[in-house]
């Protein structure tokens, strides 16, 4: 064969290699965009991460504007120039010390994580600033969640409790909490949201990573029962291993719970895997647990918000620095 037909042919085929080497990288960097994976944390994905918005939607005007973070830091900043920034601050109306918590809340021990026990007595605290709440689809269908006080007038719970991710994101109407709900009986005052606060990336993606809202409430409910801090770990080891408790309202008949949630419910065991944005957790978890505290297991501080579970694990959303940084610069 003539040695040019050779030349010819065997760069042809390196072009050809190279080429489908270039397309078969690219593809592979478009897919990342969209993973929800245990391998989230590639490169790519933290340059997303960074890119971030944090969004309010105002009930009021009906208008959603993006929140100007750098503002708001200095606000935190000015605000609790003598606190740590990493947490915000909890409020127990009958007492100044946490440490008086400690033993109120091992007493009510639950076992495992392959148990969920039913807080009798939700007047105690924190278990009265864990709310039950209900709302309503497009469609008439009830949803019934989880939400917690973190401020006079402040709640957190799940961003799919806020926003139908099966119906383009629409808001659920009459959403209304009740604080330390049990069958009826709530220790404080029902009230719904006035504006919310939510990652950017939440409606886009739908996942776990970003499934977080603070609700800006119509009334001081936390002046009347207290509320919880929430906590940011910088470090990802820091986090791993700590033991933790859910507390909510499930409401899965399937598994002898009571339709409608009324009663409360504690679980939870220990965290498992920390990637940036989410953690793995074991706890005994169903329907209605949705935006339930994933609380530190001897103080009110909240180091996750309860997402949701597959067949091993519980996953929730982590607390960063952006939702720190808001809840302070709006208590």
């Amino acid at each position: 064969m003539d040695k040019k037909i050779i030349t010819k042919t065997l760069i042809t085929i390196l072009l050809a290699t190279l080429f489908t080497f270039i397309i078969s990288n690219k593809s592979n960097v478009k897919g990342s965009n969209f993973d929800t994976s245990e391998n989230s944390n590639s490169a790519f994905n933290e340059i997303i991460d960074t890119e971030e918005k944090i969004m309010m939607y105002d009930a009021k005007t009906q208008e959603t504007t993006e929140v100007d973070m750098d503002a708001l830091k200095q606000v935190s900043l000015q605000k609790n120039v003598n606190q740590n920034l990493y947490r915000t601050s909890y409020y127990h109306p009958y007492s100044s010390n946490l440490n008086l918590l400690s033993s109120n809340v091992l007493e009510q021990s639950w076992g495992s994580a392959t148990t969920a026990k039913r807080i009798t007595n939700t007047s105690t605290y924190p278990y009265r600033v864990v709310c039950k709440t209900v709302a309503k689809d497009s469609y008439g269908n009830i949803k019934y969640g989880t939400a917690t006080i973190i401020g006079p007038n402040l709640a957190l719970t799940s961003a799919h409790c806020i926003f139908d991710e099966n119906n383009n994101n629409e808001i659920f109407s009459n959403w209304t909490l009740y604080p330390g709900y049990n069958n009826g009986t709530s220790q404080g005052s029902s009230c719904g949201w006035s504006k919310v606060y939510y990652n950017s990336n939440w409606k886009t993606t739908h996942s776990y990573k970003y499934d977080w809202a603070i609700c800006v409430l119509e009334a001081n409910v936390g002046n009347e029962v207290g509320w919880n801090g929430i906590q940011y770990y910088e470090s990802a080891s820091e986090l791993n291993g700590t033991y933790v408790k859910l507390v909510g309202y499930p409401s899965d008949t399937n598994y002898g719970f009571m339709t409608g949630g009324p009663y409360q419910y504690i679980t939870g065991e220990e965290i498992w895997t920390v990637y940036n944005d989410y953690f793995k957790y074991t706890a005994l978890s169903f329907g209605g647990f949705s935006g339930g505290p994933v609380m530190r297991i001897n103080d009110a501080y909240i180091v996750g918000v309860h997402h949701g579970t597959d067949s091993n694990y519980a996953y929730a959303t982590r607390i960063t620095k952006n939702m720190v940084d808001l809840v302070n610069s709006l208590n």
